[in-house]
């Protein structure tokens, strides 16, 4: 659960930061690197922070390992989230190889870096769908 709200809180800290750049300064590769480079720094500081109140605040549970049940919902959510994150990178590489060998038939989308776009989406979407997967599991006790 932490992981979702980490990528939820880092993902609107990009759309509210990339709001503020022209098309011409998004189009640029230094500023699309500063700006993952701070989604990521930002995403690990938050997670490390996130995980350490939790382990304070219930520290009996933090030492436990997942009993049979928890790990088969853990190994269940993340089987549609992996192929999700599979797929999106196949597009991802192929859009890629599209795009640089201009062929007809790729996505000529006045997109700049529309593969890394695919990628993000694919990861946020993954991790998305695995916490959700999961949370239904729990739910139904399975």
């Amino acid at each position: 659960m932490v992981r979702a709200n980490c990528n939820c809180a880092y993902f609107f800290l990009l759309l509210g930061t990339t709001s503020r750049f022209t098309r011409f300064q998004l189009a640029d590769s230094t500023v699309i690197i500063s700006l993952l480079f701070k989604v990521v720094m930002f995403s690990v500081i938050l997670m490390s922070v996130s995980f350490a109140i939790l382990t304070i605040i219930n520290y009996k549970n933090a030492k436990k390992s997942l009993d049979e049940r928890e790990a088969l919902i853990e190994l269940r959510g993340s089987y549609y989230s992996n192929w999700i994150l599979k797929v999106g990178v196949v597009i991802a590489v192929a859009q890629y190889a599209l795009e640089s060998n201009a062929w007809a038939i790729g996505l000529h989308q006045n997109i700049p870096f529309l593969p890394l776009h695919i990628l993000v989406l694919a990861f946020l979407l993954s991790e998305f769908i695995s916490c959700v997967k999961q949370v239904r599991l729990f739910r139904k006790g399975v």
